[in-house]
């Protein structure tokens, strides 16, 4: 008799953090979900993790890269793989909350007609492994508006309990490996470009740990200094010339990058291109804010110098 393909296969890359991706196993292999299959890409890593794939052997797959090759194409490798009807996402530094595999099963059951989800998160600050505080982000709106379904998808990375459909990924073409930050946002516009159908579940199932040395979250720098948001707008110009909201909403975002980078003048330019997308109110709040962001920036800057003189 030909065995059942499993409903998940859990998709985690990882480098020199085997501590961290113990946490992470541990979270998916305590919910006991039956029909799960976790795939765990080593990318190129310089330290040992032969302690831990020991204590996980029979509950998952390690793949090695001898080299790093990136986080999207350790990602790319796992899902060749991969022989679970839904793929799931994780950062090795991240865990899941105990009761996701079987929340998010309930509503893709529910949901036949969807194609990608992902869900709530807590975020938690630590440092030196204490917790100083703690912030569940949520996504709320009006997503009868399918404009704003893709812009909140569209923030997300795939370690926010991304699952899609594996014959959908496989579709679409996986990660683009050029990019090597911003590699979430380029699949998400890809899928809106394709016109698939998403669903966020207002549920909290992914804990993000996010000040530990290391977090596999990049700062806005490489991200204004390779001018993402702009790249993937480029590579998609058919669709943004199409939904002109969400172009602003990512001219926003370089805007943002750029300013926190220090590079006012690729800031300003962005904000000019979302005015040449015909969103003048949206542009107008986002000019304000970022003029209100420099001068928290440049009052910063100067209690920073007078501090150190």
């Amino acid at each position: 008799m030909q065995e059942e393909p499993p409903f998940y296969t859990l998709i985690i890359p990882t480098k020199n953090r085997p501590e961290m991706l113990d946490r992470a196993l541990k979270s998916a292999v305590n919910q006991g979900f039956s029909g799960l299959e976790i795939i765990v890409i080593n990318d190129g890593s310089t330290v040992s993790y032969e302690a831990i794939e020991k204590s996980h052997k029979g509950h998952a797959t390690f793949l090695h890269n001898l080299e790093s090759q990136g986080v999207s194409a350790a990602r790319n490798r796992g899902v060749q793989q991969a022989q679970g009807e839904w793929l799931l996402f994780l950062d090795d530094d991240d865990e899941f909350s105990s009761d996701y595999f079987e929340r998010l099963q309930q509503t893709i059951s529910d949901s036949p007609e969807v194609d990608f989800f992902w869900c709530d998160v807590e975020l938690i600050f630590e440092k030196q492994g204490t917790v100083f505080g703690r912030q569940v982000r949520t996504f709320r709106d009006d997503y009868s508006q399918r404009e704003k379904l893709y812009r909140d998808a569209m923030t997300i990375g795939a370690g926010f309990g991304l699952a899609v459909k594996t014959s959908v990924f496989h579709e679409i073409g996986g990660f683009d490996e050029s990019f090597l930050y911003g590699e979430d946002t380029e699949l998400m516009t890809r899928f809106a470009a394709r016109g698939l159908t998403p669903q966020q579940i207002p549920h909290v199932g992914v804990l993000k740990y996010e000040a530990h040395e290391g977090r596999l979250a990049a700062s806005m720098q490489p991200y204004s200094e390779n001018s993402v948001y702009e790249r993937v707008i480029d590579k998609h110009k058919e669709f943004f010339d199409r939904d002109g909201y969400n172009k602003s909403y990512l001219l926003r975002w370089a805007a943002i990058s750029h300013m926190t980078s220090g590079n006012v003048k690729k800031s300003w330019l962005a904000l000019q291109a979302m005015r040449g997308a015909g969103m003048r109110r949206f542009y107008w709040v986002s000019a304000w804010g970022l003029i209100k962001y420099w001068c928290r920036l440049k009052t910063a800057s100067l209690k920073q110098k007078n501090g150190a003189s």
